[in-house]
């Protein structure tokens, strides 16, 4: 959910449905113009966030999981609130993380004080994916607000990988948090078995996911990994 002005709370649903609160009246009231999204297992409409000095009129942000080929990947968009319509949608990033899989979409949003959006992409079930700078799976994004790429992005024009990606090595992070005070990127991952991680976000690092784990697998006392730490690897 996010906040629109002092007075309203826009939030979503995974069926895809969008609504507006008014916490002194309690009334909800539907929000037309969602998009289309898949709706099965983790995925669907996930989560909706505005920008700092939002205004009436200014673009909101969304990320949902999108059938691509068949196949679910994590989508970024934001559109402009018109009354009880949204309008002007645009795909920002639609990432490269499509799986069979309907699990570990990731999909928080953040934003910085200097027009930056960052949001998170679960490894969509398939472990490797968090080491291979190739997908976007297993990894936490920045992007400026029109979904353009910063050049002061740790991988931009660096071959073979996607710039998109700020840090990787993520199993599925689902809190995402930007301390405007402190500069500080914070996530909170959804690890296996025991194995949740609260991580302080730097740019271009590989917090090791499946390599190096708290957590066991959900299946049996099996630790997940090679242990927990390894080096060129944060925890």
């Amino acid at each position: 959910m996010t906040f629109l002005g002092t007075d309203q709370i826009l939030f979503t649903e995974r069926n895809g449905k969008i609504l507006l609160l008014d916490p002194e009246s309690g009334m909800v009231s539907y929000i037309s113009g969602a998009p289309k999204v898949m709706y099965a297992g983790q995925g669907g409409l996930l989560d909706v966030a505005t920008p700092p000095g939002y205004t009436e009129g200014d673009w909101i942000y969304f990320t949902y999981s999108k059938k691509l080929q068949g196949k679910g990947v994590t989508a970024l968009v934001r559109a402009k609130l018109i009354g009880k319509h949204l309008v002007e949608f645009q795909d920002l990033l639609i990432t490269r993380s499509a799986s069979n899989t309907s699990r570990h979409f990731g999909s928080r949003i953040t934003f910085d004080d200097e027009g930056h959006l960052y949001f998170s992409v679960g490894d969509r079930g398939v472990r490797t994916n968090a080491q291979d700078l190739s997908t976007h799976a297993g990894s936490i994004i920045r992007l400026a607000l029109n979904g353009s790429v910063p050049e002061d992005n740790p991988f931009f024009q660096k071959d073979g990988i996607l710039p998109e990606i700020w840090s990787y090595g993520h199993r599925n992070p689902q809190g995402i948090f930007f301390d405007i005070i402190q500069q500080r990127l914070w996530s909170i991952e959804h690890g296996p078995r025991g194995g949740d991680e609260i991580n302080l976000i730097l740019p271009g690092r590989n917090y090791g996911w499946p390599i190096i784990s708290y957590g066991k697998e959900y299946w049996g006392p099996v630790q997940v990994g090679e242990g927990t730490e390894k080096e060129g690897m944060e925890q």
